[in-house]
């Protein structure tokens, strides 16, 4: 949560996909759960907040198939190389064509109101 801030605050966006990076290449809770706090508390647009998390899936997803390469059977490394090669190319696109979040989405799941950055619902 405090490299999140950190880089937020230091280097705006662009460092937080850098943390992103770093943060899930071997555990995505850590990034996943400090994204979604500055979302909801509207210090990130979900805008940014999404392709954060999906360049963390993505980066982890390298990570792994790394570790299938060093400690698994070729043949196994062949088949998580490319099913996660999939899932990157497609984590890569969307991240550069998708210029908004399902906006609508992220209200209905989070009880919020209005536009994405509204103040939060009290109950």
């Amino acid at each position: 949560m405090f490299a999140v801030a950190a880089a937020r605050v230091h280097f705006e966006s662009s460092g937080l996909f850098v943390v992103a990076v770093f943060s899930g290449l071997t555990d995505m809770d850590a990034i996943t759960l400090s994204t979604s706090r500055l979302v909801s508390a509207d210090r990130l647009t979900p805008q940014i907040g999404w392709k954060v998390i999906v360049a963390a899936v993505m980066a982890n997803l390298v990570f792994k198939a790394g570790l299938v390469a060093m400690l698994g059977h070729r043949k196994l490394f062949f088949r998580v190389a490319g099913l996660f090669g999939v899932l990157v190319i497609v984590g890569g696109v969307l991240i550069a064509t998708l210029k908004k979040a399902p906006v609508y989405q992220f209200q209905r799941l989070t009880g919020r109101q209005g536009s994405a950055t509204a103040a939060p619902r009290r109950s």
